[in-house]
């Protein structure tokens, strides 16, 4: 919303009283929708922004920059689109054509995509964050050819049809998100087989709690805990710590919520024995308290109908491993 009020600020050849007007609508009703619905967020959780971005971005800066050029390199498609369309900014503004178009398009893009780059990227499949910037970066790929010559326009316009052909058949076929597929089977073991209203800490906060809505739920990664997402310095302890969104985590918190059950690392869990995931797996398994007052649960996950018409026949049987409270 702000690059755009800029982009119409700096761009059109219009008089300023014009150019204000133009901006306050482009940043005002937007605007107005977001701070009413930032409102109510606070009223309801006392939070003005999502826990998600303090639990992604509430980690040193060098570490979320380090992210990116994974994300980068895992989003082929739309990143030869984002860097056509710098380029073609580049070259509208050395040929000053049309002036104001460019900075309306380039402002909101290049606000979004340094916005990106701070936060570290994501780490989902389909560089679902590049989406918004796919449009403008498009646009001035097109402004830029809007300045040559018809030839050169056309061959300029078919390599780039070349290139992003070419970027789109580099993707391969996705499957569904592992932490979807073994969250979802180990909800519906849970909804079937643990008691009613227990409390159970996990990393998975997603997809686990939604096929088993009977219970409380522990996000140990803080994007649905407010202590957890908040937690500052955060201490980089785990081999995940890496991946974007998977920084946070407070394993004596967790002790202190004295869940009922407890699931370290993945959607169907590991054991103490092997190397932790997480940050609240390493802290767990250097607590008193959890070693004394949890006892290790194995399972085995059903395979349905449903789970081998998803093409995973071959990971069949899915143990599960968990942790009961004992104690009193």
């Amino acid at each position: 919303m702000a690059g755009a009020g800029l982009g119409l600020l700096l761009g059109p050849s219009l008089p300023l009283r014009k150019r204000l007007g133009l901006a306050a609508l482009a940043v005002g009703i937007p605007a107005a929708v977001a701070f009413t619905h930032m409102g109510w967020r606070f009223s309801y959780y006392g939070e003005l922004l999502p826990l998600t971005f303090h639990a992604k971005t509430g980690l040193p800066t060098l570490n979320r920059l380090s992210y990116f050029p994974g994300y980068l390199s895992a989003s082929v498609f739309p990143a030869i689109i984002i860097s056509l369309g710098l380029l073609g900014l580049l070259a509208a503004v050395r040929w000053r054509r049309p002036a104001g178009t460019i900075w309306v398009l380039a402002a909101p893009l290049l606000a979004y995509f340094v916005y990106t780059v701070w936060a570290g990227g994501d780490h989902m499949q389909g560089a679902r964050l590049f989406v918004p910037i796919l449009l403008p970066a498009s646009l001035l790929i097109l402004l830029a050819a809007s300045a040559l010559l018809p030839l050169h326009a056309t061959r300029s316009m078919l390599t780039v049809l070349f290139l992003v052909i070419l970027a789109g058949l580099q993707v391969p076929a996705l499957k569904q998100d592992d932490a979807a597929f073994f969250g979802s089977l180990v909800g519906k073991f849970i909804d079937d087989r643990l008691p009613a209203g227990s409390t159970i800490a996990l990393h998975t906060a997603g997809s686990t709690p939604y096929f088993s809505d009977d219970n409380t739920f522990i996000d140990m990664l803080g994007l649905n805990d407010p202590h957890i997402a908040r937690r500052d310095p955060v201490p980089m302890l785990a081999s995940w710590q890496k991946i974007p969104g998977h920084g946070k985590g407070d394993g004596n918190y967790v002790m202190e919520r004295e869940p009922d059950y407890i699931i370290l690392g993945p959607a169907a869990g590991i054991g103490t024995e092997e190397e932790p995931w997480f940050l609240s797996d390493v802290e767990l398994t250097e607590n008193p308290t959890f070693l004394r007052c949890y006892a290790r649960q194995l399972a085995a996950l059903d395979l349905t109908a449903a789970a081998k018409l998803k093409g995973r026949a071959s990971e069949w049987p899915i143990p599960f491993t968990y942790y009961k409270r004992t104690c009193d």
